[in-house]
């Protein structure tokens, strides 16, 4: 056994950590990764000497740099090393292994509920269902639609053999996305793959997101902004998924590791941009009066402030909701203010005076009230009900 792996608390200030990156060149995923890496490490004043090395280097590589801990973006047979290893992203290794990743299912489920939320009734899922990761997308977004149910058509590109790339498979996507119904809602498994259809639906003239609205994953700013119409995208948490990446090393160099060696750091939720900033109801008033409420929900003061930013007539408001949604005005802006409240109870450390203070809600007493009637329980009770779970990280 390598002398290296009895490391003292002192020492674990001052390793060698070697880190083999995802892609190469470097993604700006694997940059985010690791900028959290270097995040926990200025934080916690901890002078570890970093050796990045390619996915593709041999193990012999990585050994000969002699590190006391390695932390890896790409699934690797751990015990060759005889050091601490820390795997970043998800991936099938054994249970011993030392694991950081992205709640995948919440991933799927914040998809559905953010497209169900715009009022689609149609629905898709683009991924590759050879992926692990992609799979468990996929699952959970379409349990969630079937939670309200919903069914949802699919399109697999999956790379089944060597001869059969995703890019020669363009022309049949192209046809099933020209074949979906008019103001579907599809969810891409990634950037790479939405910005593909986004590509394809300008060549075959199809609206988005009046006619199809679409949604990808992991947020990468300068992609989603530059693109035509900008994309949204579920936020993958990448950067806190390095910096619990680096608590994990440290501890367990250290030798004061306590915890589970799998722990998932949860998505903060969409990042809205025109590809789906769109509600799939006809009656315009209505569309117009969520857009504002979902702009402004923490300023909002009321129905009757809506009414006055849209220039209509309370009473006329209530009625194009009753008849367009079946509920009032009243009953959609507290929904929208519960849903809100139910994110940042789920994936920050806010206070229930801050909590309230975001949705819209007069204090916090007002959005006990009104959360207990949604959900039966207050709000710190759902906060502990839902993130008492094996192996989810907290937010750094």
């Amino acid at each position: 056994m390598n002398d290296r792996s009895t490391i003292s608390k002192s020492f674990g200030s001052s390793a060698r950590v070697a880190v083999i990156v995802g892609h190469k060149p470097i993604s700006a995923l694997d940059r985010e990764q690791l900028s959290g890496v270097k995040k926990y490490m200025r934080r916690h004043r901890l002078q570890w000497r970093i050796a990045l090395f390619q996915p593709s280097a041999p193990t012999t590589q990585v050994l000969s740099w002699r590190p006391d801990g390695v932390i890896s973006c790409v699934a690797m047979d751990s015990a060759v090393f005889e050091v601490p290893v820390v795997h970043l992203g998800y991936r099938q290794l054994p249970d011993e292994a030392g694991m950081i990743y992205t709640d995948q299912k919440q991933i799927g489920t914040i998809a559905a509920d953010h497209l169900f939320d715009r009022r689609f009734r149609s629905f898709a899922f683009l991924g590759c269902a050879d992926k692990a990761w992609s799979a468990l997308r996929q699952d959970a977004y379409v349990e969630a639609l079937k939670q309200h149910n919903f069914a949802c058509g699919q399109f697999d590109l999956s790379i089944r053999n060597e001869d059969v790339m995703p890019i020669k498979r363009r022309p049949t996507l192209a046809e099933w996305l020209a074949g979906l119904p008019d103001r579907t809602a599809l969810f891409a498994v990634n950037d790479y793959l939405a910005l593909e259809v986004l590509s394809i639906c300008r060549e075959i003239g199809r609206d988005v997101p009046k006619s199809l609205a679409v949604l990808g994953v992991d947020d990468v700013d300068f992609e989603c902004e530059l693109t035509d119409p900008p994309l949204s995208s579920v936020v993958n948490p990448m950067k806190s998924v390095g910096y619990e990446g680096g608590r994990m090393m440290a501890e367990l160099l250290t030798g004061t590791f306590a915890r589970s060696k799998r722990l998932s750091v949860r998505s903060e939720g969409v990042h809205v941009r025109k590809s789906t900033d769109v509600t799939a109801v006809d009656d315009l008033i209505v569309d117009e009066a969520i857009r504002y409420i979902r702009a402004n929900l923490e300023s909002c003061a009321g129905v009757e402030h809506v009414a006055k930013a849209i220039r209509v007539a309370r009473s006329t408001l209530h009625r194009h909701f009753v008849q367009a949604l079946g509920h009032s005005p009243l009953q959609e802006l507290q929904r929208l203010r519960v849903q809100r409240a139910e994110e940042l109870l789920l994936t920050t450390d806010l206070s229930m005076v801050n909590v309230a203070e975001r949705c819209g809600f007069s204090d916090d007493m007002h959005l006990t009230r009104v959360f207990r009637a949604a959900h039966g329980v207050t709000p710190g009770t759902y906060r502990r009900q839902t993130l008492v779970e094996d192996g989810q990280a907290s937010k750094p």
